[in-house]
């Protein structure tokens, strides 16, 4: 069997469609496959949790094949360039049956091993994406930019948590992520989902392949589909029902203050220094004072405010220096407390989008001290 194509560009797609694969025991999950016929060959790569197909043209016959080592492949196929001929070779019979994978192009020739037929067939297929609710985005890289902007909400450790806790979460008009301690949202009435639907931060990276192209959204029961641009991404959708943010939103404020989110930062990096790997890092924030307290080791700093500043609250210094890195190319941003246990409010003028840090209880700060 025999297929052509350009090599150039199937060398981009077989990098990024890797992207998708994952470290595994089982042979077969560390390969990309590849399916020629019709005048395309469609490259797929699963986690197991959702499939990435990147289609491009293609010459020659119908058939499926997959590289023993897709990695070590793709590096070779980086040196072609113009008409790349992709050809399986089959030898041997019973155990000793083996393929052969030969890559022809100009004077450059390789022979590397691949999976059995009986093998590839092994691979996961994607599952049939049923029915259901379609929008459309405008850009695939605007909705990865608002992603990105607040996935830094999102809890890592997915062992027995909730998936309102780990996954980016759409619902309205909202992309937001909740990890328990604080949450990150960016709104935009322009943009609404007709189902709500939640999804791994990593598995919306792929979004990046999609560029500035609109891109066809569908949310099943059970599965979301992107697609367009020769593009398919299939995963499965983690959670039903979003965490209720409106209702964590605090009903009223107390006190509200200006800074200046670079030079909060500054002195966060300052605290962090003294602090060094202590595993409560806490510290207090009272008027224009910071402070922290650990052991033998203490320090203190100021930052300018601009408005009403006197309840004293006790601050995880990562979770505020996340809270404020999202906002760390404005001039100012606004700070708004409700008391000294319901969530601190972060945004800036002009944006949509704003950030909650859940207070550190007082006794839990003096505790670590």
């Amino acid at each position: 069997m025999k297929a052509t194509v350009d090599a150039k560009t199937f060398s981009a797609a077989l990098n990024s469609t890797m992207n998708a694969m994952k470290h595994s025991k089982i042979p077969i999950l560390e390969s990309v496959l590849l399916q020629f016929g019709g005048g395309k060959c469609a490259m797929t790569a699963t986690d197991m949790d959702s499939w990435l197909t990147v289609e491009i043209p293609a010459q020659g016959d119908t058939f499926v094949c997959s590289f023993y080592q897709t990695r070590a492949a793709a590096k070779t196929c980086r040196h072609y360039e113009g008409s790349l001929t992709i050809e399986t070779v089959d030898s041997g019979e019973g155990r000793k049956q083996k393929r052969q994978i030969h890559l022809s192009c100009g004077s450059r020739s390789a022979t590397l091993p691949g999976f059995l037929s009986a093998e590839s067939e092994d691979f996961p297929r994607a599952p049939i994406m049923e029915d259901g609710e379609t929008f459309m985005i405008d850009s695939a890289a605007s909705l990865l930019e608002r992603v990105n902007r607040i996935k830094y909400a999102v809890r890592m450790d997915r062992d027995h948590m909730n998936a309102t806790h780990t996954c980016v979460q759409f619902d309205r008009d909202k992309v937001f992520c909740v990890d328990g301690c604080r949450a990150a949202c960016d709104a935009d009435p322009g943009f609404v989902v007709p189902r709500p639907f939640l999804i791994y931060p990593e598995v919306l990276a792929h979004l990046k392949l999609f560029g500035l192209e609109p891109v066809t959204v569908c949310v099943g029961e059970r599965y979301v589909q992107f697609a367009g641009k020769g593009i398919s991404l299939l995963c499965h959708r983690q959670g039903v029902v979003p965490f209720p943010l409106d209702q964590a939103l605090p009903k009223e404020c107390k006190e509200e203050f200006r800074v200046s989110p670079k030079e909060f930062l500054r002195e966060l990096a300052y605290l962090k220094e003294l602090l060094g790997d202590k595993r409560r890092p806490f510290l207090r924030l009272c008027g224009e004072v910071l402070s922290l307290e650990s052991g033998s080791w203490s320090g203190c700093t100021t930052i300018h405010t601009e408005g009403v500043s006197t309840i004293e609250v006790g601050l995880n210094l990562h979770y505020m220096a996340d809270a404020l890195k999202q906002f760390e190319k404005e001039p100012y941003v606004k700070l708004k407390i409700s008391g000294t246990s319901m969530p601190i409010m972060i945004e800036a003028e002009g944006r949509s989008d704003y950030a909650l840090v859940q207070p550190v209880r007082m006794r839990e700060t003096r505790a670590a001290a």
